[in-house]
């Protein structure tokens, strides 16, 4: 007997963990238990999401440089951010330095 399919496929709903940052990463961890590839995309979201919160924080605090260093931040997380939203598309595992190792070890 067949299973039914899943409402939305993997690649779908882990595109979705990055649309929303932390908040869409947090939330499909605490509703998709056994997909790993959704899991590992959600962890990578959450972290990435924090760690550039973080250094935005940081590097928006710096005098004088701080707005201009901001600016480049942002545009090279947006191009990272749609890079992300890509290869979670396209099935691919694409590993952010350092969040995707610790995002791997998560789903393991």
């Amino acid at each position: 007997m067949n299973e039914p399919r899943p409402v939305f496929r993997s690649n779908v709903l882990a595109v979705v963990a990055y649309l929303f940052g932390a908040f869409s990463g947090l939330l499909l961890l605490l509703i998709e238990r056994r997909d790993r590839y959704v899991r590992f995309h959600a962890w990578q979201s959450l972290l990435g999401s924090v760690g550039v919160a973080i250094v935005g924080l940081i590097v928006g605090s710096v005098p004088g440089a701080g707005r201009p260093m901001l600016w480049l931040l942002s545009f090279v997380a947006f191009v990272v951010w749609c890079v992300l939203l890509f290869k979670a598309m396209t099935g691919q595992r694409y590993k952010l330095p350092y969040v995707g190792e610790f995002a791997d070890r998560q789903i393991r």
